[in-house]
């Protein structure tokens, strides 16, 4: 080849090289590393392989995609990720999954000391003045517990705080109440300090029934919110009910507000094991669901007071049978969660 001012002739030496510039002050020559000849697969790029440059072997998206897509790798080759994400971010941000594929900033809490919680479906910065956590694990070894639960009741029975023999390294601090004689009603209950329509709710409590109400010893168990009576009135509940001639030995589910009631009755058979019983109240207290284990088990939208309020319990309450036998009702956790719709 011959250079521009015909005083050069510049020749390949290796097929793949390319000519290159050599500047205003020098002349055009090949570059060291070679190039495909060809343009190869459809999205393949140009890379280097440490000595030459070759077309990639994955390949690349050819379009821009949505924004806020990035490019991911799918084991195979290099595409347009299916999540978006954030452009811009400040200091402190919390990038999190804000719904299905997509990416979002949350900004740091405005107070410190917040801490990082979830309401179940994203992460919030927990605020004292809008959000109630509390929880009893039932350590305590006195007649009042961490967060106000004390024994009540009448008749043979009692209260046993804490339950050794209930007890277990799986389930440590439990508490047990029952009642061991005809017509007996024992309880575990807070004040009347729970209020619902002014924030959703989500409150577990952790219990089991050793044994079951038969014939000789018919009991009924009441596990979630009651209005102060043993058993429950009508005022203002939200419970679990079983006795082993109700609903065929399965689970009820009662709300009830100024003397009505409404009852779901459950096919979920009530057994000796220990389970986690949940109940949800939405933010206007329009809608109770019930849980078993983390799984629906009914609901009620009616007959939920917003006007009276309710107490943490757990009763077992003798219906007319007994030989005696301590009736027990096992109590190792209650949990409440509260965002209130209005901070205080």
């Amino acid at each position: 080849m011959v250079s521009k001012n015909n005083s050069l002739n510049v020749t390949s030496t290796t097929a793949g090289q390319v000519l290159q510039s050599g500047g205003t002050a020098s002349p055009p020559s090949y570059s060291t590393a070679t190039y495909p000849t060809t343009a190869g697969t459809s999205g393949k790029i140009l890379i280097s392989d440490g000595t030459n440059i070759v077309s990639s072997t994955p390949t690349y998206p050819n379009a821009s995609a949505t924004s806020g897509k990035i490019i991911i790798s799918d084991g195979t080759n290099f595409i347009a990720s299916t999540a978006t994400h954030p452009n811009t971010t400040t200091t402190g941000d919390v990038i999190y999954a804000s719904a299905s594929n997509v990416y979002s900033n949350l900004a740091i809490g405005a107070t410190a000391g917040q801490f990082l919680a979830s309401n179940g479906l994203n992460p919030f910065w927990f605020s004292n003045t809008q959000n109630i956590l509390m929880r009893d694990d039932f350590f305590s070894n006195y007649a009042v517990s961490d967060i106000g639960f004390t024994g009540n009741g009448g008749g043979s029975g009692g209260i046993l705080n804490p339950d050794t023999t209930n007890s277990s390294n799986i389930h440590p601090g439990v508490w047990s109440i029952y009642s061991s004689s005809a017509f007996a009603n024992r309880s575990m209950n807070t004040g009347i300090v729970f209020y619902f329509g002014g924030g959703a709710i989500i409150a577990d409590f952790v219990a089991k029934i050793p044994i079951l109400s038969n014939v000789t010893n018919r009991v009924d168990f009441y596990i979630g919110f009651t209005d102060g009576s043993s058993p429950p009135g009508t005022t203002a509940n939200i419970y679990f009910h079983y006795r082993d001639n109700l609903n065929s030995g399965n689970w009820v589910l009662i709300t009830s507000s100024s003397g009505s009631t409404t009852t779901v009755n459950t096919s979920t058979a009530v057994d000796t094991n220990w389970h986690k019983y949940t109940i949800t109240i939405n933010s206007d207290a329009t809608l109770v669901t019930f849980y078993i284990d983390n799984v629906s088990v009914g609901t009620s939208s009616t007959n939920i007071s917003t006007s009276s309020g309710s107490g943490a319990s757990f009763q077992s309450v003798n219906n007319g049978a007994s030989d005696g036998t301590q009736m027990l009702l096992c109590a190792d956790l209650f949990s409440y969660y509260q965002a209130l719709t209005t901070a205080r």
